[in-house]
């Protein structure tokens, strides 16, 4: 994973912004469209160009971070729940462990720096 400097940003942190509004009637012919609740999803966009073998196609896709942060850490549950009761984990189960242990890291820190740019008052509960 090539991460931008924090103060460049990256340009595949990004957000998904929803706006909700409604149509209110305030009586003797107000009528109003008003902007009800706003709120935004950070995404980060995922590309495999620079880490794909030439097999293997181009794979680019929107990503929610909540989503993926909420999978990964799973996913390290499972491996680590795999392991319970066994002394050492295998060098298998330790690559996976770690490869997960830093991805969640780096999704963790693309979602911080989307929010520290946007504000919390927005991001979606």
């Amino acid at each position: 994973n090539r991460i931008s400097p924090v103060e460049m940003g990256d340009t595949r942190d990004s957000a998904l912004f929803h706006f909700i509004v409604e149509k209110r009637d305030y009586g003797a012919g107000i009528i109003r469209c008003e902007l009800a609740r706003v709120f935004y999803v950070p995404i980060w966009t995922e590309n495999n160009e620079l880490d794909r073998s030439e097999k293997e196609p181009p794979r680019i896709r929107v990503v929610s971070l909540d989503k993926a942060i909420a999978k990964t850490r799973a996913d390290l549950n499972e491996v680590a729940k795999f392991n319970l009761g066994k002394k050492e984990m295998v060098s298998e189960q330790k690559a996976r462990y770690l490869d997960l242990s830093r991805a969640l890291e780096t999704l963790k820190m693309r979602r911080q720096r989307i929010v520290e740019r946007l504000g919390d008052d927005y991001v979606r509960q």
